[in-house]
């Protein structure tokens, strides 16, 4: 089966988690929050750790990930499985889910895929996961894995911007015409240094190669005033300009 998820500035649960190196929630902790096999590699290592006063259950569980006409698609996929798919963790114990390439690095780009960690609940006086009416999960983690091509290979987002209109809606959207992925974090506008407005703050989403993303901009702001719409791509660590806007008088 195939999950459609529509884009509007947060693509998928918890992916605001994954603008820092480490995330944690209620009892359990997953580090790192983006993965990253090489084509020289035939696997990498997720670490899951337990802080909690008691057991949990952990499910593991490996989606390609696509985008298409501005939507995310997660298709299940055997391309990369996690060992062990599902495992208990006991209190202050940590466990290392190794993810194995069963597929062919890519020759010539990215490609992405979503791994779903799912904390599932122990009925009180149980030593089982609950699974009347199947499985149900307290706590879901969405994290990005990209397998890439050889390292001869200059893997880069080329992005281009633009302003358009759908259904009496002013949009920006940014379509990535590279051979890697690119994070888009705090799209804004800065009409100057003083006035800033905020289009989608934090992690504003991502934008894989060949495909586009596209986000509703505030209906408060002033297009004629002029400005720039910035983000950081990737990480940086300063606002890279997408698109000047020329002002109006």
């Amino acid at each position: 089966m195939t999950s459609t998820i529509r884009n509007h500035g947060i693509i998928l649960i918890g992916l605001l988690l994954l603008v820092v190196n480490h995330v944690a929630l209620a009892s359990m902790q997953v580090s790192p929050t983006q993965i990253f096999i090489s084509a020289e590699h035939q696997a990498a290592g997720l670490t899951l750790h337990n802080n909690g006063n008691s057991s949990i259950y952990a499910q593991i569980r490996i989606f390609e990930w696509r985008q298409q006409d501005g939507e995310e698609k997660l298709v299940p996929t055997q391309s990369i499985v996690a060992s062990p798919p599902m495992l208990e963790l006991n209190p202050g114990v940590s466990q290392l889910v190794r993810l194995v390439r069963n597929r062919h690095s890519p020759t010539d780009k990215e490609v992405s895929y979503r791994i779903l960690i799912d904390e599932v609940p122990i009925e009180k006086n149980k030593t089982e996961p609950t699974t009347s009416g199947g499985l149900q999960f307290r706590l879901r983690y969405s994290l990005p894995v990209f397998l890439a091509p050889p390292e001869h290979v200059n893997v880069q987002p080329i992005l281009q911007t633009q302003l358009l209109q759908q259904d009496d809606t002013d949009l920006i959207r940014i379509t990535n015409m590279g051979n890697g992925h690119a994070q888009v974090t705090d799209l804004m506008w800065q009409h100057n240094r003083d006035s800033i407005t905020d289009i989608a703050p934090g992690l504003s989403g991502y934008v894989l190669p060949g495909q586009y993303q596209q986000w509703p901009l505030p209906k408060e702001l002033n297009l004629n005033d002029g400005g720039t719409i910035t983000a950081r791509i990737n990480g940086e660590l300063d606002q890279r300009i997408l698109i000047p806007i020329i002002e109006v008088d």
